[in-house]
């Protein structure tokens, strides 16, 4: 009889100690995720402490390049007074002045000359106008690029650009000139020719 008490005190201490061994390694497995969970949140509040911190150095630079940049391009929308008094600006205006003043005045002989026909002064009209035209789209350009606040440009581009209108200006200059020298040329054409008409007429002593 004691044999069986004993033997039953031992199976019941038995099952005692196993079931206190697996609590006991339960726990330590939760001990053990405990720790590995404070240390993914110490790593978490670490990389989003340092990502904070990168975020704000990042944009304090962001925004400190874009005032820096910000400013440089309102620098360029002036318009430096050595751009503004640059000679060739008024080379261009002088240009403009002669060549429109040229056209006027040959236009305006072809007219009393007599010797063209209608469509032919139709004709040199419509190109004048087109150089005329052409002048005016230049000057345009030319506003723009002394106007401040317009254009982001440096200096250096408004004077090449300035350059560029007054190349461009003189071209519609030399055509200009060109279809005077042209159209002259046929008017005198046509003036000897009136004279000999006359000096043969008057030869022969037919009326004129």
């Amino acid at each position: 009889m004691k044999k069986m008490i004993f033997l039953i005190l031992c199976v019941g201490y038995s099952i005692t100690a196993f079931s206190q061994l697996q609590d006991i390694k339960q726990l330590q497995l939760d001990l053990e995720k405990l720790v590995q969970m404070k240390a993914m949140l110490s790593n978490m509040y670490n990389g989003y402490a340092t990502l904070t911190s990168g975020y704000k150095q990042v944009t304090g630079l962001a925004k400190g390049n874009f005032d820096l940049h910000k400013t440089w391009l309102d620098q360029l929308l002036q318009v430096a007074p050595q751009v503004r008094k640059y000679p060739i600006i008024q080379i261009i205006l002088d240009k403009q002045s002669s060549v429109l003043a040229e056209a006027a005045t040959a236009y305006t002989a072809y007219i009393r000359s007599g010797l063209l026909v209608p469509k032919e002064l139709s004709a040199i009209k419509n190109r004048f106008d087109q150089f005329k035209s052409l002048i005016a789209r230049k000057l345009d350009q030319l506003t723009i690029v002394l106007t401040p606040g317009i254009l982001r440009m440096s200096d250096q581009e408004r004077i090449n650009t300035i350059d560029r209108i007054d190349k461009d200006v003189g071209e519609a200059v030399t055509l200009v000139m060109a279809e005077v020298k042209e159209q002259n040329a046929v008017v005198a054409e046509r003036v000897q020719q009136k004279k000999d008409i006359g000096a043969m007429r008057a030869w022969y002593g037919l009326k004129q």
